[in-house]
């Protein structure tokens, strides 16, 4: 049994057959490329700490404080949700997820192009805020997307998704900086993924 939530069919597990297979397996696959840059942008600063602080003439804590903007965006969006007393159910979902993959997309792009060290911030910030608005949407469509049994493959494919995104960074991020020519054509690359991931819902969603 299913019903209808401002657009959005949410149920008890069975799956919604208006929805074509193919397209679910689609949408899921655009999500999960969304989280992995959300995953790459939260961590692809840890292995130029030092770039940043040189480049934007900041010390080690101020940098620290970068890496908790992801975080602080994911929080603020809690807050905001318990603050107007509303849950994802009540709003229209696939708007939200196209919504939170945007501002993935777009603002893990313009890190790149951080004029300074507060821009910087207020980008990282807002992907944090994104990702946790896409996964949460995600969670709940998934519902209808897919059947009850697939339901956990699912949401550990999201989770798998941004810790690949992290691992990638973390590890080849040094190793992009330094082949391409700096920091910011490595948060370029994964900002670009997003960017990707925004576009292709927009055209395939």
């Amino acid at each position: 049994m299913t019903k209808e939530i401002n657009g959005s069919s949410i149920g008890t597990g069975e799956w919604n057959m208006a929805m074509p297979v193919k397209q679910s397996y689609i949408n899921a696959f655009i999500v999960y490329l969304s989280i992995f840059a959300a995953g790459a942008v939260l961590l692809e600063i840890a292995p130029t700490f030092i770039l940043i602080m040189e480049e934007f003439e900041v010390n080690a804590m101020m940098v620290g404080f970068l890496v908790s903007a992801f975080v602080l965006g994911f929080a603020f969006f809690g807050a905001l949700v318990m603050f107007k007393g509303s849950t994802l159910a009540e709003v229209n979902l696939r708007l939200s997820l196209a919504v939170g993959t945007g501002i993935v997309g777009i603002f893990g792009f313009l890190v790149s192009f951080s004029p300074n060290y507060w821009s910087m911030w207020v980008f990282r910030f807002a992907v944090g805020f994104g990702c946790i608005m896409l996964i949460g949407s995600m969670m709940l469509l998934a519902i209808s997307w897919f059947p009850l049994e697939q339901l956990n493959a699912v949401v550990l494919s999201g989770t798998v998704s941004m810790v690949l995104g992290t691992l990638i960074a973390a590890f080849f991020g040094p190793l992009i900086a330094s082949v391409a020519g700096g920091w910011r054509v490595m948060y370029l690359i994964f900002g670009g993924v997003g960017l990707l991931a925004f576009i292709l819902w927009l055209i395939l969603g």
